[in-house]
């Protein structure tokens, strides 16, 4: 918050001591009336409503009025990441609100609102929008990137690959099949559709986990950074359940036995959805995203020349699926944020 600190104290505004979570004030003392401007994160874990809001205004009227200030005026900025939740605000009487979508980068003033406040606007919505963007630091740091959901997945995909390579010890390639591997006959005519979404987290060997997991460790973060934790699992998922339905429709109609594994088709799904993010998300870095594409492509280049039997075709469908379904995702948040 630095920035916005420094940006309201140009505009003579002081800290306001408060011990309410996820919400920052400062005040501006004139002579005739109060001016107050309050920052409440709702991407937080405690998100704050009309009644909240309606009860902190009441408090903080009553802490001036008795102080000798009838003419308080208050602006909250609601940092959002689900609008449709937050503009509910709204409904409280007496509150005049922005909204901050952390997805589009713009500042929403709803119609009891206030257009404009004490002449911040502009400067507030270019300042959050900075604290948005990754720091220079961060963005030349190279590859070392940790996310809470990524991370996860990574070691997710290790974990089961050491239960695997035991299992293998005695089972053989034959575990493949055995524990959720993807094959169409055993989906279709045994209807164990769980292995469209096991078959993403085996993988056949070493080399086929190393290369997926650098490839995820590259991307994941940036993409977890565009859509945030639950988007970016669920593009994940759905990417790599889609390359597997994709698969299986191909090789079923081509009478082909093949079974397939790995978490290439949910990689391939973030590749679309990080090209997605690229046109939607107009804050961040280009140059850097399309240069960490580019070395996933190489990545799974070298991964091609040592794996023999690569299913393109579930790569293809997992591409295909992380476009279009992050590219719903996108269009449908920036629609939401345009019409309110």
């Amino acid at each position: 918050m630095e920035r916005i600190i420094n940006v309201l104290r140009l505009n003579a505004y002081m800290p306001m001591k408060t011990n309410l979570k996820n919400i920052i004030m400062f005040f501006k003392n004139n002579e005739d009336k109060m001016d107050i401007i309050a920052f409440v994160d709702n991407t937080k874990d405690v998100q704050y409503g009309s009644e909240q809001m309606s009860d902190i205004t009441f408090q903080i009227e009553r802490k001036f009025l008795l102080k000798g200030k009838r003419n308080v005026n208050i602006q909250y900025v609601v940092i959002t990441d689900n609008i449709v939740r937050d503009k509910e605000i709204g409904e409280a009487e007496k509150i005049s609100f922005w909204l901050y979508d952390i997805y589009t980068s713009k500042i929403i003033a709803y119609e009891n609102s206030l257009d404009e406040f004490d002449d911040l606007r502009e400067q507030i919505e270019s300042e959050l929008m900075k604290m948005r963007q990754p720091d220079t630091a961060e963005k030349s740091s190279g590859l070392i990137s940790f996310t809470l959901v990524n991370t996860i997945l990574l070691l997710l995909n290790i974990l089961i690959f050491v239960i695997m390579e035991n299992k293998r010890s005695s089972l053989g390639e034959a575990a493949f099949v055995v524990y959720g591997g993807c094959e169409w006959r055993s989906i279709y005519y045994g209807g164990e559709y769980y292995r469209l979404l096991t078959a993403m987290f085996i993988h056949f060997g070493f080399d086929h986990l190393l290369s997926n997991m650098i490839c995820l460790f590259v991307l994941g973060p940036e993409v977890e950074k565009i859509y945030g934790k639950i988007r970016y699992l669920l593009i994940y998922l759905i990417s790599g359940i889609g390359a597997g339905v994709v698969s299986s429709l191909y090789y079923m109609n081509e009478g082909k036995l093949v079974y397939s594994a790995g978490a290439s088709g949910a990689i391939y799904g973030i590749i679309g959805a990080m090209l997605v993010g690229l046109y939607f998300e107009k804050k961040i870095d280009g140059a850097h995203v399309m240069g960490r594409i580019l070395m996933m492509i190489l990545m799974v280049v070298f991964s091609e020349q040592i794996n023999v039997d690569v299913d393109y075709i579930a790569h293809l469908g997992g591409l295909v699926v992380g476009f279009m379904s992050s590219a719903l995702v996108s269009y449908i948040q920036y629609n939401r944020a345009k019409s309110s």
